[in-house]
């Protein structure tokens, strides 16, 4: 998982976004997706349970695309590509 908050396109779509809220909510996403300190119980699963809860389809704040599976010989090579290619361009 990568993101980047991007306060002035947010703000652009709308100006009473609250920025920190954003960047709260990512971060803790990042950290039960990592199972780092600070991400409760959700973050003690397996990969795979942690990978199951953050891609449900639910209602909340962060929405995440469908589900696409697929194998990768090198992940982080695919996620910096992607985010390079769809964030940062």
């Amino acid at each position: 998982m990568k993101y980047l908050v991007d306060s002035k396109k947010i703000l652009t779509l709308n100006p009473k976004a609250d920025l920190q809220k954003i960047t709260d909510l990512l971060e803790a996403f990042h950290k039960v997706c990592y199972g780092l300190e600070g991400s409760g119980n959700i973050g003690k699963l397996t990969p795979a349970e942690r990978f199951r809860w953050l891609s449900a389809r639910r209602s909340t704040i962060i929405q995440v695309s469908e589900v696409h599976p697929g194998f990768l010989e090198i992940p982080d090579q695919e996620i910096e590509k992607l985010f390079n290619e769809f964030i940062e361009s």
